[in-house]
């Protein structure tokens, strides 16, 4: 049986997310899974020359006397996010699964000693393949979180979590002006979250929430606001998606590749500079207006057009993806 082994910071959210999804996805295709947790000398050695200097050392001694390479412990390594180098040894293919807002110069310098990237989104694929790297295309899952047995009500839910790339101050600065529009719900790390002018329709909740709670949050609100400046992947676009909301994010890649106009409200931004290897959008204010507008003016029908056109994406994606991670495995043979 084929053994993956799944390297990965373990942070409680995003990236522990993708590697359970993951996981899933490998088991479906007949692979046996393991997890190697990053720890304080896996961070250390990223970002030594030294290390760097060990495994080109390495790599040249295998193709020089490949009969001597002592057997691998894994078919192969998925590296989440960056690129583990300590790991690199331990398994005869070793694959990146990349964000590139957070790709940085540490990982860049172990790019070559990856044998494919694994691409979430086509703006990875482009990416990482623009850089001469042997790219696959698998895209990603998020969880389903739709829960039909709550409510739904014409308010707007925002999902910042942990990231400073979600437009969350803009946003909020912006509701501020607009004392007219419903109640905006906003759910951000109490380490992010800045004290500013307060508004009737404004509810940040920084407190700790259980998974239930969250999950009722999604499914009460019929209106996501999900302007990521850079994604990679966007699982608080997707998992919107899942439970039939009307999602507003920016017009730019890759929140347009989950969102569009048969599932969405797209608003237009502008590229105002770089964060790693991805370029970070905004959202220009008198359009997302605009498209705050469009959205309350939805009929009750063309929201239930648009939350079915959403969760059908969502259902396909799933199977899709476990198709293209076999695939991609294929290539490894």
């Amino acid at each position: 049986m084929t053994i993956a082994n799944l390297i990965a910071n373990d942070n409680g959210v995003g990236i522990t997310r993708d590697t359970r999804l993951m996981a899933d996805a490998l088991r479906a295709n007949g692979v046996d899974v393991v997890m190697s947790v990053i720890t304080p000398t896996d961070r250390r050695l990223r970002r030594s020359k030294l290390m760097q200097t060990g495994v080109w050392a390495r790599r040249w001694y295998a193709r020089r006397f490949p009969r001597l390479r002592p057997p691998s412990k894994f078919d192969l390594n998925l590296m989440f996010e960056h690129v583990w180098p300590v790991h690199l040894k331990l398994a005869r293919h070793n694959i990146g699964l990349p964000n590139p807002e957070w790709f940085d110069g540490n990982d860049q310098r172990f790019l070559t000693a990856l044998d494919f990237i694994w691409a979430k989104t086509q703006h990875s694929f482009n990416i990482f393949s623009g850089l001469g790297r042997t790219t696959l295309f698998t895209g990603f899952d998020s969880e389903d979180r739709f829960d039909a047995a709550v409510p739904r009500l014409p308010n707007f839910f925002h999902l910042a979590g942990k990231s400073p790339l979600k437009g969350t101050a803009r946003l909020l600065n912006l509701w501020q002006c607009h004392p007219e529009w419903p109640m905006l719900t906003v759910v951000q790390s109490r380490d992010l979250s800045a004290a500013g002018p307060s508004a009737h329709n404004i509810r940040v909740r920084t407190e700790y929430l259980s998974d239930h709670e969250l999950r009722v949050l999604q499914n009460q609100h019929l209106f996501h606001l999900c302007p990521s400046e850079a994604e990679g992947w966007g699982h608080y676009i997707a998992e919107a998606l899942g439970v039939g909301a009307i999602v507003i994010t920016n017009d730019a890649a890759p929140m347009n590749e989950l969102v569009t106009e048969a599932r969405g409200v797209l608003v237009p931004c502008t590229a105002v500079g770089r964060q790693r290897l991805a370029t970070v959008h905004r959202f220009d204010e008198q359009k997302m207006e605009t498209a705050i507008h469009l959205a309350l003016s939805l009929s009750p029908e063309q929201c239930r057009a648009i939350g079915e056109n959403s969760r059908n994406w969502l259902a396909a994606n799933r199977k899709l993806f476990v198709q293209r991670v076999g695939a991609a495995l294929s290539a490894l043979r």
